[in-house]
This record gives C-alpha cells, sequence and structure tokens, in this order.
C-alpha cells in the first residue's frame, strides 16, 4: 500500500488537476488494489478494456463517472454494456473508439437505445489516433507506430468524428486518445505525439466547440529493478507550454 500511494502522489504531482488520472485496471484487477488505487485521497479514475475489468471497478467502488472504456478488443457486448449504462443515467466517463467500424457499431446501438432523448445522456465518445511515431520500445509494444494496425489516421478520425457530430448527441465526441506505447525507454516519441494529437484536436475545434479532451495515453516504464527508466515528471516536461 505504501508503495501503491507513492505512485499515485508521483503521477499526481507531475500530471496535477485538472488532469484526469485514471488507474489502469489491466495491470491489477484485484478489487482491493483498484480500490486502494482509486481511493478518494488518490485522485485517480479507473481505465478499463472490458465488461470484465469494469465490473471489477465497479466491485472496488468506482462510479461510472470515473470510469473510461477504452482498448482494442472491444466486444459488441462491451459496447452494448455502455450503452446500458448510460440509458440508466450512469454512462462511463468516455467510450475511446478505436475504428470507425467500431464507432458505427456503437452510434447504431446508441440510437437503438434512443440515447440523447427523453432525458437520456447520450454516450462521451474520444476518437483514437494513430501519430505516426517512432515509440522508444519493443516492436510488439510500439501501437504508435505508423505501420501499426491501432488508431485512426487523420483522415480516418475526421470522418469519424463528423459522423458522430451530426448524430444529434446520440454519440458525443469529446476529443481524441492517443497511446504510444507501453515500456517506454524515452520520451522523444510520446512527446511527438501528444504535439500531433493537439494539433489536431485545434483543427477539428474549429468547427466543434465541445471537442474539449486529449487522453495522452500511457507507457510510463517499469524498468528492472536497478535500471533507469524515465519518470512520469520527465514526460510531464516535455509538454507544450
Amino acid at each position: 500500500e505504501t508503495t501503491l500511494a507513492a505512485a499515485t502522489e508521483e503521477l499526481r504531482a507531475a500530471f496535477p488537476d485538472p488532469w484526469l488520472r485514471q488507474y489502469s485496471v489491466k495491470a491489477n484487477d484485484v478489487a482491493a488494489v483498484i480500490a486502494l488505487a482509486t481511493g478518494a485521497d488518490r485522485g485517480m479514475g479507473a481505465n478499463v478494456v472490458s465488461r470484465g475489468e469494469w465490473a471489477a471497478a465497479r466491485a472496488a467502488g468506482v462510479p461510472n463517472a470515473r470510469i473510461s472504456l477504452e482498448g482494442v478488443g472491444k466486444t459488441d457486448a462491451d459496447l452494448t454494456a455502455a450503452v446500458r449504462a448510460a440509458t440508466a443515467g450512469e454512462p462511463p466517463l468516455w467510450v475511446a473508439i478505436e475504428s470507425a467500424d467500431e464507432a458505427d457499431a456503437l452510434l447504431a446501438r446508441a440510437r437503438r437505445a434512443k440515447l440523447g432523448r427523453a432525458g437520456r445522456p447520450g454516450l462521451d465518445v474520444l476518437a483514437r489516433f494513430n501519430p505516426d511515431v517512432a515509440p522508444e520500445t519493443q516492436p510488439g509494444l510500439a501501437v504508435g507506430a505508423g505501420g501499426s494496425k491501432f488508431g485512426m489516421t487523420e483522415t480516418e478520425l475526421t470522418a469519424v468524428v463528423e459522423r458522430l457530430a451530426g448524430s444529434g448527441g446520440v454519440v458525443r465526441p469529446r476529443g481524441i486518445h492517443v497511446h504510444v506505447g507501453s515500456q517506454l525507454g524515452a520520451v522523444d516519441a510520446w512527446r511527438d505525439a501528444v504535439r500531433r494529437g493537439l494539433a489536431l484536436l485545434g483543427l477539428l475545434r474549429g468547427g466543434l466547440d465541445e471537442l474539449d479532451t486529449l487522453d495522452v495515453g500511457g507507457g510510463f516504464a517499469v524498468p528492472p529493478l536497478g535500471e533507469p527508466g524515465p519518470r512520469p515528471a520527465r514526460f510531464a516536461r516535455e509538454l507544450p507550454a
């Protein structure tokens, strides 16, 4: 618990409010650990990639308003669960969309549920951007590389955001999600990805004022004992002023 408290405080010091800091449940989905990471004094929400992780976060006492649903392997049932939560008046913080197909699948379910009408809130979504950088990590973890299958190009993402923005509030595009990779050994690719994400967000905001979020992803390394790795504060120093 002492180690976990120190880690969450280090993250908060590097990325203070109004940054939203999310604990990735895939790191450890034991409810007691989630509760420690996301307790009221930690200032952390929960990031989940499936209904199973979502259920674990709820069992740990995390409300839907502090749970973000992301991940490349979301099933139809996961998307349906997000729509049902919104129908019940407790939508997740956001759903990150990986592709045009996933956007269409979510939009179809949200329309059938009549979200955005009769007092039912629409679903807030982020669109995942592939920033085409060279992450300093193992090739299999370099998901922000241009040749990666993860995320959308600028053209694809723009088309998705415009389509969702025209849904009449059924699904509400709120911003862009970027994740360049895990176990990052340096910060250059992350810095470049953040800057490209901000530039794209600025272009989109020209016609959509409600786009106000850039999710910069994770990637903080857990190096072997005794070996160096960039700490959260090192990442934060690379943010544009």
